[in-house]
């Protein structure tokens, strides 16, 4: 009993501490906290105890979308330094290894797996793309090529920025960048330059060219001849649209073989793309088998929900909603259910349907979708409330993103002593993470007002 009461004693003040510690650092300079590099570097020195390649990421590309290309390559730097495995480790790696070779045990490493550096370099030159920096994202692949033999990263690289380019309307500059992309690749890369040209020539509006490259293809791929499509269709040339659907889902058949569940629902996300949301309603309607219509209509809302295009996001949610009121419910199905209604806003009938959820990790989805529901309301205390219900690895995600959104509300005084608060690096570090893309968003959204909010943004 003594024992347990000094673990709460010990928590009481850690927490007191933190919150005063964020009450002097704001006082001290608040500007700062109104950087996202400020909340990035708290990140970091939380995951210094707590390391994890993927948060790293996570900051780094945090630092590019906030235009701090120099920090995002130091961080680059520090991923690769900790991905390193320690002499103990290789040791022990190295003993594995005589074991598996006398037929005793696995080559199981115990060293982490460091992330590719092109890899990092191309991700960032993505986002200076998609920032419209172009030149300084031209001058990161030249890094990715310095980098080593990186085809597959360079291919994605050039793409993106051409495609950013053209929707700039410098098609001679995308059209460049595109025949940056070796004819000397391996065939699958040679067809990415073709399918990218192809591309170029829809977005110039050039729809004969763009079909005539994409005849030349042997066999291009659904998302070349989707990205089409959903150029035709934002555009409003209906009959291409039409011609380059069918096309795309032709392509979806060759791959998806026997699912049709996954065809149907990735032809529905190309129309929505395009802008055509009856269409995309419609298609959702071929699955057959019900159950799995509400299950796709709720992954493609969280998906666009997660890209920032909240009303198809809200379409799908819809169509989940009205599926939920004629089924039969296990708690999967449940948990499904409470997905959509905390989705469509509708928070007290998704808290309804979680009460009846007794399977923990079903129980877990649910309240993660309350949460972030709450949060997207503005009842962020609520949210931070509900996150703590939650049992599993998602209790992470919910705190990244309500500190995001508050974040971006500017509640960054109250968002600094909820964060104090919580009870491990691992927990603080993905708040703070959120905190500073909540900044990013909110800095994006000053300085470009006339934005569509229903518009899908870069993920």
């Amino acid at each position: 009993m003594k024992r347990r009461k000094h673990i709460i004693v010990i928590f009481i003040v850690l927490v007191l501490v933190g919150i005063g510690e964020a009450i002097y650092l704001k006082r001290r300079n608040p500007a700062r906290i109104e950087t996202a590099e400020w909340w990035l570097a708290r990140a970091m020195r939380e995951f210094e105890s707590d390391r994890t390649n993927a948060c790293y990421r996570l900051i780094m590309e945090t630092y590019a979308k906030a235009g701090n290309v120099e920090q995002a390559v130091a961080t680059i730097e520090k991923i690769a330094s900790d991905g390193q495995p320690s002499g103990v480790t290789q040791v022990i790696d190295s003993a594995r290894d005589l074991l598996s070779d006398i037929g005793i045990g696995s080559r199981r490493r115990v060293g982490r797996q460091p992330l590719s550096k092109a890899d990092l370099l191309a991700t960032i030159a993505r986002i200076q793309a998609r920032n419209g920096d172009f030149e300084g994202a031209l001058a990161t692949a030249e890094e990715v090529v310095a980098s080593g033999p990186q085809d597959w990263h360079l291919v994605r690289t050039y793409r993106a920025i051409a495609r950013a380019q053209a929707r700039a309307g410098d098609y001679d500059s995308a059209m460049q960048t595109a025949k940056s992309l070796r004819e000397d690749y391996p065939q699958h890369a040679r067809n990415v330059r073709s399918e990218l040209i192809a591309i170029l020539h829809a977005e110039k509006g050039d729809v004969a060219a763009a079909r005539a490259t994409i005849d030349a293809i042997e066999s291009p791929s659904f998302q070349a001849v989707g990205s089409i499509a959903i150029i035709l269709g934002k555009r409003g040339d209906r009959e291409n649209y039409q011609t380059f659907m069918h096309l795309t889902e032709e392509g979806l058949s060759r791959r998806a073989g026997d699912n049709r569940r996954w065809l149907i629902a990735n032809v529905s996300r190309t129309q929505a793309k395009a802008g055509d949301l009856a269409g995309a309603s419609a298609t959702m309607e071929r699955i057959v088998d019900t159950n799995g219509r509400l299950i796709e209509c709720v992954e493609l809302g969280w998906w666009f929900a997660a890209v920032g295009n909240r009303k198809v996001s809200q379409m799908y949610y819809r169509l989940a909603a009205d599926i939920a009121e004629r089924i039969e419910t296990t708690p999967e199905i449940a948990a499904v259910i409470a997905d959509a209604h905390a989705g469509v806003g509708n928070i007290e009938a998704a808290m309804a349907v979680a009460e009846g959820i007794t399977d923990a990790t079903q129980r877990s989805r649910a309240d993660h979708s309350i949460a972030l529901a709450l949060a997207e309301a503005g009842d962020f205390e609520g949210a931070q409330a509900h996150a703590e219900r939650i049992t599993d690895v998602r209790t992470l995600t919910a705190y990244r993103r309500i500190a995001k959104l508050q974040a971006r509300a500017g509640r960054l005084s109250e968002l600094l002593r909820w964060i104090a608060g919580l009870p491990t690096p691992a927990a603080r570090g993905p708040a703070h993470i959120g905190a500073a893309e909540g900044i990013v968003d909110k800095n994006a959204d000053e300085e470009n007002p006339s934005v569509d909010a229903g518009e899908e943004k870069s993920k």
